[in-house]
């Protein structure tokens, strides 16, 4: 029952992909006079959704930063955005 409910929240086809970090979070971003100057600890970098480093980032409490909003003002969020989130807040 849980699978087929994994696979029918994750099975949305992916139109592009895009190079992320793999591991963001507030720890590995860098700020400088305000701006983003440089983000550390590349090691899980890898070409996929991107919406997985949105996961990753707020997921790990770092959403205090108005991230979501920024980005879905530039991007469109996948059919399915919210369900994954809400998953991804269970693991």
């Amino acid at each position: 029952m849980h699978l087929r409910k994994f696979d029918e929240i994750f099975s949305e086809q992916v139109s592009s992909v895009s190079l992320i970090h793999g591991d963001l979070n507030i720890g590995n971003i860098i700020v400088k006079d305000n701006k983003v100057s440089t983000i550390i600890d590349p090691m899980g970098v890898m070409w996929e959704n991107r919406e997985i480093e949105l996961f990753q980032f707020e997921c790990s409490g770092s959403d205090n930063y108005d991230l979501l909003e920024k980005y879905f003002s530039i991007n469109k969020p996948s059919k399915k955005f919210e369900l994954k989130m809400h998953f991804t807040r269970l693991l």
